[in-house]
C-alpha cells in the first residue's frame, strides 16, 4: 500500500495475542507467530526480492 509519501507499509494484526508471540502460549500465539514468519518472509521477498 502507498500513500501521500510513496512509502510501503504493511499492518498485520492478530487477535487473542499478546504483544509478544514468539514464545506461543496458546493456540492464538501458535497460529499468530506462524502467520507473522509467512508475512515477514513475504514482506522481505516484495521488499529486496530474498
Amino acid at each position: 500500500m502507498k500513500r501521500a509519501a510513496h512509502v510501503r507499509w504493511e499492518l498485520n494484526l492478530y487477535s487473542g495475542t499478546r504483544h509478544g508471540f514468539s514464545t506461543p502460549k496458546n493456540p492464538a500465539e501458535e497460529r499468530a507467530n506462524e502467520e507473522s514468519k509467512f508475512a515477514t518472509a513475504r514482506f522481505f521477498k516484495d521488499l529486496f526480492g530474498l
